[in-house]
Order: structure tokens, then C-alpha cells, then sequence
């Protein structure tokens, strides 16, 4: 008990408590294995053997005579004979006393109704007629000598049982004594209290791994008190080496092996807060006493975690560095390709132009198609990476409006299907089921979003085609479901985590083989996210991929549904409504301030103003503007704002601080929000962004000017008669005398000589088709067709469009049947072709003689 109170209060008593062990193991062989007997209980097991003995002896004399004086001399034998017996007597069975010895009367004290002791005891006598009496012995009292008893006790037995428990106890006391043994006693306090103020942890361990003396820091690094780590194996402490247990040896013992220190050894351990801590480990055997020898070692842990952790940030942010930095390597690569090849063929057809090396007026014009597609791509590629910067800089703006997503299905599909019928493929839009007539949503974004997904599933899709599905889950009108369907080169499941990502596409020999920047799939993801959902991609190489797209409808309450149908019906509806407002808008007349430096941009700007009856003043610098409006009076000017000797800015100020309040638009190709937001500080009520869109410059002008939009009176309305090719079989058109008119504004001098000069170019085109057709020249066939196919639409004859690609593949194939009968409809299609409805002299009656 006390050694157990002595565990639980101070460690000195431990001592006690392993002392009591060694009492407690010859209780042990006292009690439980009878090594040491009890004496007491031996005496008694003799006098009861005694006692029994005599009866038997007497109880035969009694039944053999009847002389009482046999039994009396016999008793008397056996008193004399045993010095604890005091005396004997039998009684009958009236209590009488048959034979006594002397004193017996004196010396028996108990009573008839008590039981036998140690001292009185009695045992029934029997004869052959039953009880006859009783036999009583005295005896003196039994004294419990347990010295007596351990000499008596069988020593051979005793030494071998308590002989090994009391070496173990023995050991365990030393061990207890060994670890409270305090070696910094020895060593001053202020000594002491130096080493605990060192930042390193340090260990001083004997030569048997134990501790002999820690300080603060080591013990609050593993959360355990400095005095309670002394005399634990320092070995077990629990070591690791790169994150395994270790299995060699440890410094400090490696030091005591080869008597010498070790320096540097990286070790970690466990830290009280969970976090695995490291090491850099030295150790340096330590000599004590006069012999020489090492008895321990000093070891210190310098805590190098935060350097660890450090090396490797560096190391993931130097592989994430390089990562990006052939990431953006390879996207440079890319984008010179994707920037160079366009301006070849801007720089090369303009200089052609310029030069006057083409005389044919086909050809020019041809050229000229090619700079303008050439240009749009490159603003294409301008505004995707002008998007990104937007998205990663955070200031990505949404125009939240009502719109048709079917309108806008049809929009992209109907942009894109040149492209995939080059390559020919399919590129079809479908409705599962019924999607909502309108919905609120971004249409600029959302449209970016088609064009990107789509356009690349035809860039990758060789066979087959491409389809864009649109799903809506009435039971769910918080969004709406946009699938892009592919049969192209498809792609494994770690290249379709990485196509989302800027700057990359599925791997390098994919952006040598189809081209790209990586932009596009990364701008779409980031706009879908801003609309409200998420993209994802589910693909097999060698069987294509579908590109999900889901969006929020940003409707509540109930929606009007649309089948494919009914859809079809209202976007041919609002088709016709759709006008020009460049035709129809009218200004009143008005003086116009131009500043700009590139003539080039003036020019343009001056054909497209002067069309709306405006007066152009220009100006190629800032301080030539402020000039000219010190001199004349202008309604309204166009600043650019980066321009050599004043800029656009400085001169917009100077206007304004000299109390000029005339509208001041500002023109700049810097699109983003902040540009915008600088322009206006500087005084700017204005903002278009170059390239100029001429409708945005158009609603402009009205607004600024005060002009009005003309009715619609028809004579623009666009008027005609589209044949669908579902089948090779098709039957030839039917004849119809409606005329047929260009959609462009024929009534505008700028548009008119151009739809003019395709009327009257296009007879005897027709006449080398029919040439063609006769000769069976299939090559010059489909080069007019694709003639056709491009010039038409161009002008604003895109009904021309179908048939003649149909044409050229025919002529391709070689169909000589099929080939007549839509010559004989384009023919007559070109029959009703008139300039403008007013103009009954206009027919082009070279192509009636021709049919």
C-alpha cells in the first residue's frame, strides 16, 4: 500500500514501494506456495493428531477391562512424555471423571457447550456399545516464532524462489535510483540556465543510450519536461530519416563507436504539436574521469523545419515556374505562328494592291476578302487574350440581357458551317424536347463560349461532324444544357484535365498538327463559371468528345417553352424584321472633329462619316486639335488618345479646363475597363473601341447628334427565295418571277457600284459554266462555284450560297446528271437578280437572253 501511494505522490518513494516488493515475495512463499510454514498451524495439526490417537488407545482399554488404573497409568505416560501436555482425564457419560491426571480439574477451563482450542481440546470416546465418554487433553499456549519458522522452513526452496524476485526487484529499485540520479547537479545553476536559454536543443546521453541531461529547448520541442527525460533512452525517442523510422544507428551512438564527432545528420522527429520537425545533428564524445575514456556524448539539434519547408516551396514554385515558363514558351510559339500567318497574307495581298500587280478585278477582290478574314482573326486573337487578362485581373463584366438560345445557337451554326463544310463535315443544331423561348444571360459571352467549343470540335473532327444539342429540364428552370457532340480525334482522361487550363491544348504534336493558342477552352470555362454553371468534357481517344455546357437561366417562375419548330418559326420572324441601321439612320448636319495619327484610320473613318452627310475636319495630333478648335467650331469630336507630340489625354484636358463642353468620344484599341474608366476621368463622354464597329459609330452618332432612325418602308426589306438541299434528289426550283434583291443598302452610294458591279460580272460568268458544262471541263466547274459561292454572299446574294456549293462538289465528283440541274437553277435564279426596285432599267437583261 505504501509503495503504491509512493508511485502515485513522489518519485523518490518509488524506492519504498520496490523494497515492499521484496516483502511482499516472501508473503508470497509464506501464504500462497508454502516455502515458509506457519508454526501455529503445524502445533495444532499435531495436538489434534494426538488427541485422536489416545481416544482410539482408550477407547480399545475401556472396551478390553474395567480397571480404570491401566488407562490412568497409560495417561500419565503420555503427560510425562510431551511438555506442551498439561494434563489428561475420561469422562462418562454422566460427567464424571473416570481417570485424571494431576491438576486436570484445575487446568480444564472449558465449558460443556464450547468447542475445542488451542489450548482445550476433546474427542468423543466409542465402544462397542456406542459412546461411552469423552477423552480431554490440556496443553500450554501456542506461541508463533517466525524466525523459528523461516529456520525450520526449507531453505533450498526459499532461496531459489525469493533468491530471483528479489534480483529483479532489486535491478527495478536500481534502475528508479539511476534515473533520479541528477548529473546537472553537478553542474552550476547558472550553467544550467544557460543551456536552457539556447534556442537549440541539446542532449547529454551516457554510453548506454540514456539521458543524462536535457534542456528546455529539446524538451519543448517533443513536449515533455527536461527532468522527466532523464534516464529515457534517447534511441527511443521515436527518429526518423526522410520520413521513415530510422534503422541505422544514431549519431550520438556512432559518434561513441568510432570516438569521434559527427557532424550535419539530418534526423526528424514528432514535435507536441504533430507537425514532423527536422534536424541537423552533431555529436561529440565526451571524456570523464582520469582513464581517458568516453562515458557519453553531447548532442545538439539545430531545428531546421522552417528551412525544410522553405526548399521545398522553392523547389514546387521553381517546377511550377518552369511548368509556366514553357507553358507561356510554347504559347509565344504558337501565338507568332497564329499572328504571323494572317499578316503574311495581309502584308502580301496589300503590297500586291498596292503595287497594282493584279489586273483582274475578280482577283482584287478576291484579295481584298482574304485581308479583311485575315484582319478578323486577328482581332479574334486580340480579344481572346484581352478576355483572359479581364478574367485573371478580376474585372470580368457581364451584360446580363434577355436572349434567345436558340437564336444564339443558330447564330454561331450558321457562322461556322463554311468552315465545316470545307472540311466536309456536318455542323447541325438541335433541341431535346422543348428549351425556353428567352432567358437572362450574357448573349456576347455566351455566343464567345459556342463559337470557342464548336470551333475547335471541327478544328480536331476530320469525319463525321459536330452537333450542338440544346437540353432544359423543365422540373429544373434554374438552368439550361448546351452539349457540343463530336466525332473527331477525341482524348484520353489526363489530357481532358489539362485542356481547361490557359496556354495549353491536349500536348505539343496536337498544336503542330491543328494550330491554336490554348486560350479559347480556358476563356470558356471562365465565362460559363461567371454565367453561373460549369463545363466539363467526357472523351475516347479515336471516338470523340462531348463538351457539356450548363448554364443558369436567370429566370424564376414559369417559362415559355419552344419546340425546334415553333423555334425555327420565330428566328425566321425576327430574320425579317432585321435591318441595317446604316441605311436607315439620318443625321442632321453636322461638323466633325477627327483626331488621329494613323491615316489609315482617319481615311476609313472619313468614308463612313461622310456617308452620313457629317463635315470632317482632321487632325493628326492632339495639339493640332486644340489648335483647330481655337479656329472653327465642331459638334462633336473623335479623340484618339495615344498620339506622338499631345496625347489624346492631355489634349481632352486642355479642351476641358478651357471650358469646351461639345462631346468628346475617345478612340483607343485599349478595350479594357480601366482604359475606359481613364478616358472618361480625362474628360472623354464617349468610348469606342478600334477596331470601330460602323452600327455601334452609327447609334452613337444619333445619340450625340440628335439624328432619328427612318421607317422601315421596304425598299431594303431583303426578298428572297432560298432552295434547301436535304438530298441528292432534290427536284429543280420551280419558276418564280418575284425579284430577287441584294440585302446590302443598295441606296447607299457606298454599297451600291459593289452589288452593281457582281450584276453585271456575273453573265458572262455563267456563260464559262455553261462552256464548262459543254466541255466537261469538271476543274473550271468548280472553280466558278466557288467563285459563286464566296462573291454572292458577299454582296448580299447569299441565296446563291447552297447551290453553288453543291454545285462545286458535284463538279468535284464528277455527277454530269445532277450537275445541269442546278446549273439550270442557278441560272434562274440570276434571271430575277435586280439592283434596286425603283429601277425597272436595271434588270440584267444579258441574264434573261441567257436562259
Amino acid at each position: 500500500v505504501l509503495g503504491v501511494f509512493g508511485w502515485l505522490f513522489t518519485a523518490k518513494t518509488k524506492i519504498a514501494f520496490a523494497l515492499s516488493g521484496v516483502v511482499t515475495c516472501l508473503l508470497i512463499a509464506s501464504k500462497m506456495l508454502g516455502v515458509v510454514p506457519e508454526r501455529g498451524k503445524a502445533v495444532m495439526n499435531g495436538r489434534a493428531k494426538l488427541c485422536e490417537s489416545i481416544a482410539i488407545t482408550g477407547s480399545i482399554l475401556l472396551d478390553q477391562t474395567t480397571d480404570a488404573a491401566h488407562l490412568e497409568t497409560a495417561l500419565i505416560g503420555i503427560v510425562k512424555r510431551n511438555p506442551d501436555l498439561l494434563s489428561a482425564g475420561l469422562r462418562d457419560e454422566e460427567q464424571n471423571y473416570l481417570v485424571s491426571t494431576k491438576s486436570h480439574d484445575s487446568n480444564w477451563t472449558l465449558a460443556d457447550d464450547e468447542s475445542s482450542n488451542e489450548r482445550c481440546m476433546f474427542v468423543p470416546l466409542f465402544g462397542a456399545s456406542g459412546r461411552i465418554g469423552r477423552l480431554e487433553l490440556c496443553f500450554t499456549p501456542i506461541v508463533n516464532n517466525r524466525v523459528a519458522s523461516f529456520i525450520d522452513a526449507d531453505v533450498g526452496t526459499l532461496i531459489l524462489f525469493v533468491g530471483p524476485c528479489t534480483f529483479l526487484a532489486f535491478s527495478f529499485v536500481l534502475g528508479l535510483v539511476l534515473k533520479q540520479l541528477d548529473p546537472s547537479g553537478a553542474v552550476p545553476k547558472r550553467v544550467v540556465e544557460a543551456l536552457d536559454s539556447l534556442a537549440e536543443g541539446l542532449l547529454i546521453i551516457d554510453v548506454r543510450d540514456r539521458v543524462l541531461l536535457a534542456n528546455q529547448a529539446f524538451g519543448n520541442v517533443i513536449g515533455v519536461e527536461s527532468e522527466k527525460l532523464i534516464g529515457y533512452r534517447a534511441a527511443r525517442l521515436g527518429w526518423l530519416a526522410n520520413g521513415e523510422p530510422l534503422r541505422d544507428e544514431t549519431p550520438w551512438q556512432e559518434a561513441l563507436a568510432a570516438e569521434r564527432p559527427v557532424s550535419n545528420r539530418p534526423l526528424q522527429l514528432q514535435g507536441k504539436d504533430g507537425l514532423l520537425r527536422s534536424f541537423v545533428v552533431n555529436a561529440s564524445p565526451v571524456v570523464t574521469g582520469n582513464d581517458g575514456k568516453f562515458r557519453g556524448v553531447l548532442v545538439t539539434f539545430d531545428d531546421v523545419t522552417t528551412l525544410e519547408q522553405k526548399k521545398v516551396e522553392l523547389g514546387e514554385a521553381k517546377d511550377a515556374a518552369e511548368t509556366a515558363n514553357r507553358a507561356k514558351s510554347e504559347f509565344l510559339a504558337n501565338m507568332s505562328h497564329e499572328i504571323r500567318t494572317p499578316m503574311n497574307a495581309i502584308l502580301g495581298f496589300t503590297d500586291v494592291l498596292r503595287r497594282g500587280l493584279e489586273d483582274d478585278q475578280n482577283k482584287r477582290l478576291k484579295y481584298l476578302d482574304t485581308i479583311h478574314s485575315s484582319g478578323s482573326h486577328l482581332i479574334e486573337l486580340i480579344n481572346d487574350i484581352l478576355d483572359l487578362s479581364k478574367i485573371e485581373a478580376g474585372k470580368l463584366e457581364l451584360e446580363i440581357t434577355a436572349a434567345s438560345p436558340y437564336q444564339i445557337m443558330s447564330e454561331v451554326v450558321e457562322v461556322l458551317k463554311v468552315r465545316a463544310e470545307q472540311k466536309g463535315i456536318y455542323l447541325h443544331r438541335t433541341i431535346d424536347g422543348q428549351i425556353p423561348e428567352s432567358i437572362q444571360t450574357d448573349s456576347t459571352r455566351l455566343r464567345q463560349v459556342f463559337t470557342n467549343i464548336i470551333g475547335n470540335a471541327i478544328k480536331f473532327t476530320e469525319q463525321g461532324g459536330v452537333e450542338l444539342i440544346c437540353c432544359f429540364d423543365p422540373s429544373q428552370t434554374d438552368s439550361i444544357e448546351f452539349k457540343v457532340v463530336d466525332t473527331g480525334i477525341g482524348m484520353t482522361q489526363q489530357q481532358a484535365e489539362r485542356i481547361f487550363n490557359p496556354f495549353e491544348q491536349a500536348d505539343s504534336s496536337v498544336t503542330r498538327r491543328f494550330g491554336g493558342t490554348g486560350l479559347g477552352l480556358s476563356i470558356s470555362k471562365r465565362f460559363t463559371e461567371a454565367l453561373g454553371g460549369h463545363i466539363s468534357v467526357t472523351s475516347e481517344p479515336g471516338k470523340g468528345s462531348v463538351f457539356s455546357i450548363k448554364i443558369s437561366t436567370g429566370v424564376s417562375g414559369e417559362i415559355g417553352l419552344l419546340d425546334e419548330a415553333s423555334a425555327e418559326k420565330l428566328l425566321d420572324e425576327r430574320r425579317q424584321d432585321k435591318s441595317s441601321n446604316l441605311g436607315r439612320i439620318q443625321l442632321p448636319p453636322a461638323s466633325i472633329l477627327l483626331v488621329d495619327d494613323g491615316e489609315s484610320n482617319r481615311e476609313f473613318l472619313c468614308v463612313v462619316l461622310r456617308q452620313f452627310g457629317l463635315t470632317v475636319t482632321e487632325a493628326e495630333n492632339g495639339q493640332v486639335a486644340v489648335d483647330a478648335v481655337e479656329n472653327s467650331e465642331f459638334d462633336l469630336i473623335f479623340m484618339d488618345m495615344q498620339m506622338p507630340v499631345m496625347d489624346g489625354y492631355t489634349a481632352t484636358r486642355v479642351l476641358r479646363d478651357r471650358g469646351l463642353t461639345i462631346p468628346i468620344v475617345a478612340l483607343t484599341a485599349n478595350a479594357m475597363p480601366e482604359d475606359e474608366k481613364k478616358c472618361r476621368d480625362a474628360g472623354c463622354d464617349g468610348f469606342l473601341a478600334k477596331p470601330v464597329d460602323v452600327d455601334k459609330l452609327a447609334m452613337l452618332l444619333k445619340d450625340r447628334l440628335g439624328g432619328t432612325e427612318a421607317p422601315d418602308d421596304g425598299t431594303n426589306q431583303v426578298k428572297q427565295q432560298r432552295r434547301r438541299f436535304e438530298n441528292p434528289e432534290s427536284p429543280r426550283m420551280e419558276a418564280n418571277d418575284a425579284p430577287i434583291y441584294s440585302t446590302l443598302p443598295t441606296d447607299d452610294a457606298l454599297f451600291r457600284p459593289i452589288v452593281s458591279k457582281f450584276i453585271e460580272s456575273l453573265p458572262p460568268r455563267l456563260e464559262l459554266m455553261c462552256d464548262a458544262f459543254d466541255s466537261r471541263d469538271f476543274d473550271e466547274l468548280a472553280q466558278q462555284a466557288h467563285w459563286l459561292k464566296g462573291a454572292g454572299g458577299t454582296v448580299g446574294f447569299d441565296m446563291f450560297t447552297e447551290p453553288a456549293k453543291k454545285f462545286e462538289k458535284l463538279a468535284q465528283d464528277c455527277r454530269e446528271d445532277e450537275l445541269a440541274v442546278v446549273l439550270g437553277e442557278i441560272i434562274e435564279m440570276a434571271s430575277r437578280i435586280r439592283l434596286e426596285p425603283v429601277d425597272k432599267a436595271s434588270t440584267i437583261n444579258e441574264v434573261s437572253e441567257l436562259v
